[in-house]
């Protein structure tokens, strides 16, 4: 799974782009947009928005899945 996170915007050519360069090089895997407007050229406000997010993850556990026997299984999020 890749996890997108970028200050591209919510507008514009830029995340399509990168989700079509992925689609080639990793066909199959899975690509998820976790954030796309994060603060543009602030590393250090993208670092901090993104240890919130990881410490909301680590708090809640996921919701319940069905696994491949049909069953639900319960899982929840790790962050290291």
């Amino acid at each position: 799974m890749i996890v997108l996170f970028t200050d591209f915007g919510l507008h514009g050519p830029y995340t399509g782009q990168m989700k079509a360069v992925l689609h080639r090089m990793a066909p199959g895997i899975p690509t998820i947009d976790l954030f796309a407007d994060a603060p543009a050229s602030n590393p250090k406000a993208a670092a901090y928005l993104l240890a919130a997010y990881a410490s909301a993850a680590r708090a809640r556990p996921l919701s319940s899945r069905p696994t491949a026997a049909g069953t639900s299984a319960r899982a929840t999020a790790c962050w290291s």
